[in-house]
């Protein structure tokens, strides 16, 4: 069967149809493919790069010149605190010298006290150096100051200052600085600077470490401040003794030992409290009886002569050089006004053995016998030649006026002398031949006492 020749016409319009809409994209809404122009979205990106100025940090470059100025602010207040300290430092007299270890003189002897004040214990050392008239420095550990529970130790501190007497910093809280950072220093050094300043109403120049302890950083803080240090030559270890009148001796005895020094004590503690007046008694006997063997006394100072720039002595002041003459001008009189020393017992007799003993008692009345034989002759012998001048003189008077009688008393008196003589002389034979006697007998006793020891024994 042949196809119609409309069919064939119809088949090939109909691919031309198709071949169209092919070519033309637009000629269909259903094809499946992308195009190509929106796969495209990098280039609306854009905005993102119209971002990048704050990948500049411009902000941060504004906040700079802020971080210069608070680190100047903060060099700024370090200084004004720094020169702040310093004003409070500014001690004329002991600010800015040399260490102090208590050795640069001799016979000078200064007394300082750690730890204090305490209202139990202070007091009294406190009234014992105004008795004696001697000079101390108080080292003051500053946290017993302040609160309300330092208002009892506040009034001591004023006590301190107004009888005259030295304060200076012992730290805040009493601890180990040695081996300390700055934070460490600021806070047990400088703050206490400032409280003790503060309640002083003064520049304080001395600082003592808590036990001594401090290193080269140490220093160097104490130098920066313009601190001076103080040690100590005399080591009394107070805070650990129990005795009494040992501590008393060991004390006294140091100090004459060394002639003086930098005397450590601790006015905390009650066994120093009832010491201390004991102490200052025996060192004005020991210097009384020094001035008495002409020899120099070790005279109790302040601080003040202890102090050295560069190893040459710092000037005392002139206040303080004043009542130091003072001192010594009135020391005669205290050494007057002592009460003397009691006298030393006599010396214990010697016991003797029991042998002595009956030698000493057998031989004793034979020189008793012998003695008052002498002074029985010595006596008639006195007597007779007065009782002769007497009646001598008496008969002579008598018979001025009578010859006659004159001559007949002086026979009588020549009559009665020649009697008396011969009176004498037979007395003294008569004792002569007892003495003979006595001796024999004697004699006769101990030579049958030798030969019956020299018998031998007769066989048993």
């Amino acid at each position: 069967m042949r196809t119609p020749w409309f069919g064939w016409f119809l088949v090939a319009a109909v691919c031309s149809i198709e071949g169209g809409a092919l070519a033309d994209p637009s000629a269909s809404k259903k094809d499946p493919m992308p195009p190509e122009e929106p796969a495209a979205p990098v280039k609306k990106d854009e905005p993102a790069k119209k971002d990048e100025p704050a990948k500049k940090d411009e902000p941060a470059k504004k906040d700079e010149p802020a971080k210069k100025d608070e680190s100047k602010d903060a060099a700024k207040a370090a200084k004004k605190e720094a020169d702040e300290l310093l004003a409070l430092t500014a001690d004329p007299m002991f600010g800015k010298a040399d260490r102090m270890d208590g050795d640069e003189l001799k016979g000078l002897v200064a007394f300082t006290f750690d730890d204090g004040p305490n209202p139990d214990t202070t007091p009294q050392v406190i009234e014992a150096l105004k008795k004696y008239e001697v000079p101390a420095t108080f080292f003051i550990v500053t946290q017993r100051i302040v609160g309300k529970l330092g208002e009892k130790s506040r009034e001591i501190l004023a006590k301190e200052l107004a009888a005259g007497f030295g304060v200076a910093s012992h730290s805040v809280s009493h601890p180990s600085i040695k081996g300390g950072n700055d934070q460490l220093f600021a806070k047990e050094i400088d703050q206490s600077i400032r409280t003790l300043a503060k309640e002083a109403g003064r520049p304080i120049g001395l600082f003592r470490a808590p036990f001594g302890a401090i290193d080269a950083n140490g220093r160097a803080w104490l130098k920066k401040r313009g601190l001076t240090e103080v040690r100590w030559s005399i080591d009394t270890l107070d805070w650990k003794a129990k005795n009494h009148d040992a501590l008393r001796k060991k004390v006294v005895g140091m100090i004459l030992a060394q002639q003086g020094g930098i005397v450590l004590m601790h006015d905390v503690k009650t066994i120093t409290a009832g010491v201390v007046g004991d102490i200052l008694d025996d060192l004005e006997a020991e210097n009384c009886k020094r001035l008495v063997d002409k020899k120099d006394p070790i005279w109790p100072v302040s601080l003040h002569y202890f102090v050295h720039d560069g190893g040459k002595k710092r000037p005392v002041p002139a206040e303080v050089q004043k009542k130091t003459d003072a001192y010594k001008a009135n020391f005669f009189k205290r050494c007057a006004a002592r009460p003397k020393p009691a006298a030393a017992p006599p010396p214990a007799p010697e016991k003797k053995d029991s042998k002595d003993v009956k030698k000493s008692d057998e031989a004793a009345p034979k020189k008793e016998s012998k003695a008052d034989a002498k002074a029985d002759a010595r006596t008639d012998s006195k007597t007779d030649a007065k009782t002769d001048a007497k009646t001598d003189s008496k008969t002579t008077e008598e018979t001025d006026s009578n010859a006659d009688a004159k001559a007949s008393v002086k026979k009588t008196d020549s009559n009665a002398a020649v009697e008396k003589t011969a009176t004498k002389k037979s007395a003294a034979k008569k004792s002569a031949a007892k003495k003979s006697a006595t001796k024999k007998k004697t004699t006769v006793k101990k030579s049958d006492s030798k030969t019956a020891k020299k018998k031998p024994k007769k066989p048993a």
